[in-house]
């Protein structure tokens, strides 16, 4: 069974490497990633329940879900480091008043949107490239690479190969030139995410990392955490109720 096992694996379709190391952890790890996250998300909103709020009873629980889910919640940055029982249900949750600093948290409705686009951008490069390439490798090498080939034609391969590149040497000069465009395109997929990304969470990513690192070091009395603060697990939201409330006095007095 195992000689049969065998076989199969080596007479399996075997494809060239066209690409190296940094391809693969752009169009296979890291675009895995992405996209696992991305679906992961996205089934949280629709098996289980993105945001949850503590509702009135005179308003239906899902309708106020959907509405700070679509309109953002916030959180007000000088309840950040007021201690919990002060006014202040969790940090940043707390009485608003006109004049008050408000950060919105908007991002949370686009995330899956955002991790499928980044997915998109990392798997970019390998994809530009592959059309590029044109399948050149594939016919310079002619089949050198399948481990069926008999020790003649691999010499003769070998033989054509070695004077193929002796009578075109430095005559794929365009052909290295976009590949190594296409790896420089790479990092700059790499580091514009990273401010994509900052962009995208209002500017607290960059140092996102830092704080975390410093927060153990910091006066307990007055530091903030930084993951509560930029990842917030309660926040607030603004339902105005008063036409609903009128509507539902009004029903209740026909009754």
């Amino acid at each position: 069974m195992m000689k049969y096992l065998a076989a199969a694996k080596i007479l399996k379709k075997h494809k060239p490497c066209i690409d190296n190391a940094v391809f693969h952890l752009h169009y296979r790890v890291t675009f895995l990633i992405f996209i696992i996250s991305g679906a992961l998300v996205t089934a949280k909103e629709f098996v289980g329940t993105p945001i949850q709020c503590i509702v009135p009873k005179v308003v239906p629980k899902n309708v106020l879900n959907t509405f700070c889910y679509i309109m953002a919640t916030f959180s007000v940055p000088r309840h950040w480091e007021k201690p919990l029982g002060d006014g202040v249900a969790y940090a940043g949750v707390g009485l608003a008043e006109e004049d008050d600093e408000i950060v919105y948290h908007a991002y949370y409705q686009w995330v899956p949107f955002m991790l499928v686009l980044q997915a998109v951008l990392f798997y970019m490069p390998h994809y530009l490239w592959k059309n590029l390439e044109g399948g050149i490798f594939s016919t310079i090498i002619a089949g050198l690479d399948k481990m069926t080939m008999d020790e003649n034609s691999r010499h003769k391969k070998h033989h054509l190969l070695a004077q193929y590149m002796i009578n075109h040497l430095h005559m794929h000069m365009n052909w290295a030139i976009k590949f190594f465009l296409c790896e420089a395109l790479c990092l700059v997929v790499v580091v514009g995410n990273i401010y994509f990304t900052d962009h995208f969470l209002g500017g607290t990513f960059l140092e996102y990392g830092t704080e975390v690192i410093n927060f153990p070091d910091m006066d307990p009395e007055t530091r903030v955490d930084p993951m509560t603060r930029i990842f917030p697990r309660v926040t607030k939201c603004t339902f105005r109720m008063r036409m609903l409330l009128s509507l539902w006095h009004g029903a209740h007095k026909d009754n």
